[in-house]
């Protein structure tokens, strides 16, 4: 994993759901970013996705995360 991946190799390198993943960024767990060259396109960091599978990033209770409003 060199920079950055995007979020679809991450879910497969995590061996964890898209949906999963989406939610794990969502609630700020992870931070995601959109490709320059394709918008649509969201880039997590390498080095971010590597923690997170060796268990050196822990999620925070779901009392401290930012709450999600549906607009």
């Amino acid at each position: 994993m060199d920079g950055f991946v995007t979020v679809s190799e991450a879910s497969k390198v995590l061996g964890i759901s898209r949906a999963t993943l989406d939610g794990i960024i969502r609630c700020g767990d992870l931070e995601d970013f959109a490709s320059r060259v394709n918008r649509k396109v969201r880039l997590l960091r390498a080095e971010d996705v590597k923690r997170l599978k060796e268990g050196a990033i822990v999620r925070r209770p779901i009392e401290t995360r930012p709450q999600v409003v549906a607009a």
